[in-house]
């Protein structure tokens, strides 16, 4: 038998998970099936079958049962996806983000027991939005869980990945638990039972810390003691977060084995008692409540799991195994929910332990001082993070010693106060002063050592087959198991061990594999708005529009995640068809972000030329102005044909730039090359000026893939330029609006004609990789298609 045999039942258990979910329970159950069938067919022929595999094939037969039994479908549920209904379910938590605007967003997780005053089948997670005010006190009450709360409003489904690589919401939600969100119009509370639970009391305990807190020591110590304590980040600066995940030092901000550790270690040190069941049972309560309180985050559930795991061996008078620890608590994680395996705090709390152990040794080869433990985990997590958070910090290795040392003072001070203060008003005030000049220094640190371009990096994801490649072998090859084999010289075995990392690595790349990141042309998903990423022979990277929402970061938050997860650390260009916020503001934004070094607009936009240099950062000799007649040359096989609107006098401009209104008119029409391929961009361009346009260029439109005018609005269709430009394919730019986009006549007429349609909402991001011939090879980020 192997030694930390619970590694191998957990990896097959975990294994099974994945394949189910990438395959399909269908896959799973045939393999399932074949695994039983051979162990029998091998019995029978009088072979003896060992116990580890035995033992192997029931953990992936129980993990693909776990994740079929996990993931049923419920009927009574799903009956009321997208209809108006009533449900009402006792609070497990909430979140409250407070917005610039005053207004808040409440997020509630319920377990639901009725569904129009019928008791559900099945039991379910559902997660509540609705908003609310700043100035609204009475919201509180619905921040206790345990309370049952009753909401009137629509099921729907959770929006999964729209873009390649990007954040996927449902599957996050299903990892915590959750398998719908619903909108609600109405909350309120039926039953007044949270005072009377562990978790509605810790919550009350919480939020009453906070707010003496903030009212102690301002808001900026109460929030740090939110996120270094609690792991409440949302009343967070932004740039001080972000500063902490760029510098690789985040982890102090999310409750972790970190906390956990040093709270383990303050009780320790403060029991003057013999540490016997009783001191076993006060440290499990203690670490229960906090859990609560915590909002049950997988990296606490894994650390009290192991903390336990570690009392029972004291008591039991048995040595405690750190690793077997770990892959226990995996296991009954997964058990509970096999969706935890997409978790990434899930998947990074395992990682740091599990590579900490692993690759300690082999840097005490060279290096046996103050930062060993920190170097190991920061070797063992690089590759996840640049993968997660396109990041890389060469200060993270050494700055995190002093940032977890002052931690390790900030949280047992936390601790204490949240203690005290209900007993005495000084003591608590006093301890707010100290907090407060400990998150100072703690952020002062951090951001003296967060400098972008020298110790921190921007990166483009790796491959997830190099993943694969480093994960594997640190686990086959630096395990004691591993260690052996190549000291003992089992070439046979190496070899076999080399094959299996290269043919595991080979069929999860094969999985993630959508053909996005080499495709030579992808619609973003931006919602209502309108951006192209195309790539050039020669490798260029060119934008055409970035979306934009007046409430959201499209730059930041969506099209740089998108290009450095595919591949593109800068843009070469983006062309914006015209200043309209759904065009223009996310282009601008990724602009101040730095990630594009020019800017392509129309003539006219000179006019607004010191306005468009604040907006975009970008100065004066990166931008070009372009009008019709024009031709950009990208690369030997690439080009940008300019097709409207045509060169005017200043004064028409002027007079132009007066009438915002009519700025659609005014939108770059340009045909782009790619290959043998054209693609006729169109901005929002209405019919009149399609008329005209046809009449300008004739048979000069003919395309292969057209994007629709003006979000396929009514009044932006021609049927004389559609079949001139005589598309194989057509894409309609649009997410939720209240502009009646797409018109469904439009849509209509472009089938009617024999395009293929495709749509940003039903399709997500939509790639395209052109033949020879002008066709193409068409995905959809929305399986079905």
């Amino acid at each position: 038998m192997v030694r930390r045999p619970l590694f191998y039942i957990t990896f097959s258990f975990a294994v099974s998970i994945a394949t189910s979910y990438y395959l399909g329970t269908v896959f799973s159950g045939i393999a399932a099936l074949i695994i039983v069938a051979s162990i029998l067919s091998v019995k029978k022929c009088g072979v003896k079958v060992g116990s580890s595999v035995v033992l192997l094939s029931v953990s992936y037969l129980s993990g693909a049962a776990a994740f079929c039994f996990h993931n049923m479908s419920d009927d009574m549920m799903e009956s009321q996806i997208g209809k108006q209904s009533e449900i009402s379910g006792c609070v497990l938590q909430i979140h409250r983000n407070i917005r610039d605007d005053g207004s808040v967003k409440n997020s509630v997780k319920i377990r639901v027991s009725e569904i129009n005053g019928r008791s559900a089948e099945k039991e379910q997670t559902v997660l509540i939005d609705y908003y609310g005010s700043e100035r609204d006190e009475d919201r509180d009450v619905l921040a206790i869980p345990g309370d049952v709360i009753s909401a009137s409003g629509v099921m729907e489904i959770p929006s999964g990945r729209r873009n390649p690589g990007c954040f996927d919401y449902a599957l996050y939600l299903r990892s915590v638990g959750v398998t719908y969100i619903f909108k609600a119009e109405s909350v309120r509370v039926t039953e007044y039972k949270g005072a009377r639970t562990l978790s509605g009391r810790m919550h009350m305990i919480k939020t009453l810390f906070l707010k003496r807190l903030e009212s102690a020591a301002g808001k900026e110590t109460a929030a740090m003691m939110g996120a270094v304590l609690l792991g409440e980040k949302e009343g967070m600066d932004q740039e001080i977060l972000e500063e902490f995940q760029k510098n690789g030092t985040a982890h102090v901000l999310a409750v972790s084995g970190l906390h956990i550790g040093i709270m383990y270690g303050f009780i320790s040190l403060i029991w003057r008692w013999r540490k016997g069941r009783f001191y076993f049972v006060i440290v499990i309560m203690f670490f229960l409540c906090y859990s609560a309180m915590s909002a049950f985050a997988p990296s606490v559930v894994r650390a009290v799991l192991m903390v336990g795991i570690h009392l029972l061996s004291k008591m039991m008078n048995k040595r405690y195994d750190m690793n077997s620890a770990a892959f226990s608590a995996a296991l009954a994680m997964l058990v509970k929910n096999p969706m935890s395996l997409f978790n990434t705090g899930f998947q990074m709390s395992f990682l740091a332990v599990l590579t900490m152990a692993l690759m300690i040794s082999l840097v005490k080869k060279v290096y046996s001082g103050i930062f060993l433990s920190s170097i190991a985990v920061q070797l063992g997590l690089a590759p996840y993070t640049a993968y997660v958070f396109n990041y890389i910090s060469l200060s993270a290795v050494f700055v995190n010693v002093p940032i977890i040392f002052l931690t390790g003072i900030i949280v047992p001070v936390g601790l204490c106060s949240v203690a005290v203060m209900n007993i005495s008003n000084i003591v608590f005030e006093v301890s707010a002063r100290l907090m407060s000049g400990l998150c100072s220094m703690l952020i002062s640190l951090n951001h003296m050592t967060a400098v972008d371009g020298e110790t921190v990096f921007l990166v483009i994801s790796p491959d997830i087959r190099f993943l694969a490649v480093y994960y594997l072998s640190l686990a086959l090859f630096l395990s004691e198991e591993g260690r052996l084999v190549i000291m003992r010289r089992r070439k046979k075995l190496i070899f076999v061990m080399i094959a299996a990392v290269i043919l595991a690595a080979g069929i999860l790349g094969q999985l993630s594999d959508r053909g996005f990141r080499d495709a030579d042309m992808v619609f973003v998903d931006v919602g209502q708005g309108d951006c192209v990423h195309f790539r050039t022979k020669d490798g260029g990277n060119y934008l055409i529009d970035g979306g934009g929402s007046i409430n959201y970061n499209i730059g930041k938050k969506i099209l740089k995640p998108y290009l450095l997860k595919n591949g593109v650390k800068k843009l070469d260009g983006i062309f914006v068809t015209h200043l309209h916020a759904d065009h223009y503001k996310g282009a601008a934004e990724l602009c101040r972000e730095g990630m594009a070094d020019r800017l392509f607009l129309y003539e006219a936009n000179s006019l607004d030329e010191d306005k468009i240099l604040r907006e975009t950062g970008l100065k004066k000799d990166a931008i070009t102005y372009l009008y019709g007649g024009q031709n950009v040359s990208l690369s030997q096989e690439d080009a940008v044909e300019v097709l409207w609107p045509e060169k005017k006098s200043k004064k028409e401009y002027e007079a132009d730039l007066k009438n915002k209104e009519d700025e659609n008119l005014s939108s770059l029409v340009f045909k782009i090359t790619v290959r043998e391929a054209g693609v006729l961009m169109t901005g929002d361009i209405d019919e009149a000026c399609q008329k005209k346009i046809e009449a300008l260029w004739g048979s000069k439109l003919k395309c292969s893939v057209l994007k629709v005018p003006h979000h396929g609005s009514k009044y932006s269709y021609c049927d004389k330029f559609i079949k001139r430009a005589k598309p194989l394919y057509s894409v309609f730019q649009v997410g939720k609006n209240n502009f009646g986009h797409p018109d469904k006549g439009v849509v209509e007429n472009y089938q009617g004609q024999g395009i293929i349609v495709y749509r940003n909402d039903n399709d997500g991001a939509i790639a395209f990789e052109f033949l020879p011939d002008g066709r193409a090879e068409v995905k959809t980020m929305i399986k079905g298609r």
